[in-house]
């Protein structure tokens, strides 16, 4: 007595099961699919795990030329900024002190044009009599 569906036919006499040549067909396609999504799979692990070790190799790069380029050039910035503050007020109380000589200079001038003046008039009124 047999009783079957499309795929396979169960012989129960025999006590076997007989695939059609359409269910081995259909078995086959789906081993075959299934290697290829195996096979895809493996592939997908491969590529994970390399952008995985390039994401990490990135970050030991990264973190290399912060402690090594970017801290010291930073820090060099920062000396380099001071020391251009400095200079800028030094220069900046050398103006200052020249700007102050100047104008005492100045008022140098005009106090003893004024002793000047005041000595000549008094000569002129003195001489004058």
């Amino acid at each position: 007595m047999q009783s079957g569906s499309q795929n396979a036919v169960i012989d129960t006499v025999k006590k076997t099961t007989l695939l059609n040549k359409e269910g081995t067909i259909k078995i086959g396609n789906a081993l075959k699919q299934g290697d290829t999504y195996k096979g895809l799979y493996i592939d997908s692990s491969a590529l994970l795990d390399s952008l995985f070790k390039q994401s990490k190799l990135h970050k030991q790069n990264t973190r290399f030329l912060k402690d090594s380029v970017i801290q010291p050039l930073k820090l060099l910035s920062v000396e380099k900024q001071a020391e251009a503050k400095l200079h800028k007020e030094k220069y900046n109380l050398q103006e200052q002190y020249y700007k102050s000589e100047l104008k005492r200079q100045k008022g140098k001038k005009w106090t003893w044009l004024g002793v000047g003046g005041g000595v000549g008039i008094i000569l002129g009124i003195l001489l004058s009599k």
